[in-house]
Protein backbone atom coordinates (compact mmCIF):
# COMPACT_ATOMS: atom_id res chain seq x y z
CA UNK A 1 0.00 0.00 0.00
CA UNK A 2 2.74 2.45 0.95
CA UNK A 3 4.63 1.63 -2.24
CA UNK A 4 1.53 2.46 -4.30
CA UNK A 5 1.01 5.74 -2.47
CA UNK A 6 4.67 6.71 -2.79
CA UNK A 7 4.55 5.84 -6.47
CA UNK A 8 1.73 8.32 -6.94
CA UNK A 9 3.76 10.98 -5.16
CA UNK A 10 6.59 10.20 -7.59
CA UNK A 11 4.30 10.81 -10.58
CA UNK A 12 3.24 7.25 -11.34
CA UNK A 13 -0.29 5.95 -11.70
CA UNK A 14 -2.08 2.99 -10.21
CA UNK A 15 -3.61 0.55 -12.70
CA UNK A 16 -5.83 -2.30 -11.67
CA UNK A 17 -4.88 -5.59 -13.22
CA UNK A 18 -5.87 -9.20 -12.61
CA UNK A 19 -3.10 -9.67 -10.06
CA UNK A 20 -4.08 -6.50 -8.23
CA UNK A 21 -3.02 -2.87 -8.39
CA UNK A 22 0.35 -2.00 -9.97
CA UNK A 23 2.32 1.21 -10.51
CA UNK A 24 2.81 2.38 -14.08
CA UNK A 25 4.59 5.33 -15.65
CA UNK A 26 2.56 8.14 -17.13
CA UNK A 27 1.63 7.12 -20.64
CA UNK A 28 1.87 9.54 -23.55
CA UNK A 29 -0.88 8.94 -26.09
CA UNK A 30 -0.27 9.18 -29.81
CA UNK A 31 -2.17 11.86 -31.77
CA UNK A 32 -4.25 9.08 -33.31
CA UNK A 33 -5.17 7.69 -29.89
CA UNK A 34 -6.14 11.16 -28.68
CA UNK A 35 -8.43 11.56 -31.71
CA UNK A 36 -10.07 8.21 -31.00
CA UNK A 37 -10.61 9.27 -27.38
CA UNK A 38 -12.07 12.61 -28.50
CA UNK A 39 -14.39 10.89 -30.98
CA UNK A 40 -15.64 8.59 -28.22
CA UNK A 41 -16.26 11.56 -25.93
CA UNK A 42 -18.04 13.39 -28.75
CA UNK A 43 -20.35 10.41 -29.28
CA UNK A 44 -21.09 10.24 -25.54
CA UNK A 45 -21.87 13.96 -25.32
CA UNK A 46 -24.12 13.82 -28.39
CA UNK A 47 -25.99 10.82 -26.97
CA UNK A 48 -26.47 12.65 -23.67
CA UNK A 49 -27.75 15.74 -25.48
CA UNK A 50 -30.20 13.69 -27.53
CA UNK A 51 -31.52 12.01 -24.38
CA UNK A 52 -32.33 15.45 -22.96
CA UNK A 53 -33.63 16.91 -26.24
CA UNK A 54 -36.07 14.10 -27.12
CA UNK A 55 -38.60 14.53 -24.29
CA UNK A 56 -38.38 18.32 -24.47
CA UNK A 57 -39.01 18.25 -28.23
CA UNK A 58 -42.04 16.00 -27.68
CA UNK A 59 -43.46 18.46 -25.17
CA UNK A 60 -43.01 21.29 -27.68
CA UNK A 61 -44.53 19.20 -30.48
CA UNK A 62 -47.60 18.49 -28.32
CA UNK A 63 -47.89 22.18 -27.35
CA UNK A 64 -47.58 21.30 -23.67
CA UNK A 65 -44.06 22.60 -23.02
CA UNK A 66 -43.51 25.19 -20.34
CA UNK A 67 -41.46 28.30 -21.05
CA UNK A 68 -38.61 26.74 -19.08
CA UNK A 69 -38.76 23.55 -21.16
CA UNK A 70 -38.65 25.57 -24.38
CA UNK A 71 -35.57 27.45 -23.13
CA UNK A 72 -33.90 24.18 -22.11
CA UNK A 73 -34.65 22.66 -25.51
CA UNK A 74 -33.11 25.62 -27.31
CA UNK A 75 -30.00 25.50 -25.10
CA UNK A 76 -29.51 21.75 -25.52
CA UNK A 77 -30.08 21.88 -29.28
CA UNK A 78 -27.46 24.63 -29.58
CA UNK A 79 -25.09 22.61 -27.40
CA UNK A 80 -25.66 19.53 -29.58
CA UNK A 81 -24.78 21.48 -32.72
CA UNK A 82 -21.65 22.90 -31.09
CA UNK A 83 -20.51 19.45 -29.92
CA UNK A 84 -21.10 18.08 -33.40
CA UNK A 85 -18.82 20.78 -34.81
CA UNK A 86 -15.90 19.97 -32.48
CA UNK A 87 -12.71 19.13 -34.37
CA UNK A 88 -11.56 15.94 -32.66
CA UNK A 89 -7.97 16.53 -33.73
CA UNK A 90 -7.93 19.64 -31.53
CA UNK A 91 -11.04 19.50 -29.33
CA UNK A 92 -12.46 22.57 -27.62
CA UNK A 93 -15.56 21.29 -25.87
CA UNK A 94 -18.55 23.59 -25.38
CA UNK A 95 -20.00 24.03 -21.92
CA UNK A 96 -23.08 21.96 -21.13
CA UNK A 97 -26.31 23.84 -20.54
CA UNK A 98 -27.30 24.28 -16.92
CA UNK A 99 -29.27 21.35 -15.53
CA UNK A 100 -32.73 22.05 -14.24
Amino acid sequence: YRELMQGQVDGKYIEHRKGGPVLVEHREYTPEELIVQAEARKAELLAEAESVIAPLARAVKRNIATDEEIKRLEAWELYSVMVNRVDTSNPDWPEKPASQ
